[in-house]
């Protein structure tokens, strides 16, 4: 579970190490990944797509509005009204290199 000196969320979640883990390769070895990352962790999650392979190739910024007006959440430092979706693209070189 994420927690902080200031909040824990009401939900489990899983450690860094635990989503390096998973075994994305079993799934897909090319392709588009989107990762949603807390702000905190964009340097972990940069690294932890590489490791699987996936180059960060750009990121989705999605602005929480509540009623019309930008809704503010908490933050690990600051509030926020914001959340952060990685993109990340993987190329099997030796699917390109193929002949049809």
């Amino acid at each position: 579970m994420f927690s902080n000196c200031k909040f824990s969320l009401e939900y489990n979640t899983m450690g860094n190490s635990e989503i390096e883990r998973i075994p994305l390769n079993l799934i897909s070895d090319e392709g588009f990944i989107f990762l949603w990352i807390l702000n905190s962790q964009l340097d972990t999650s940069v690294e932890i797509m590489q490791s699987w392979g996936y180059e960060l190739i750009d990121e989705i910024t999605w602005v929480k509005l509540r009623d019309g007006k930008i809704y503010l959440t908490h933050g690990y430092y600051f509030m926020h009204s914001y959340e952060i979706c990685l993109v990340g693209y993987k190329s099997n070189k030796s699917t390109k290199d193929k002949k049809p």
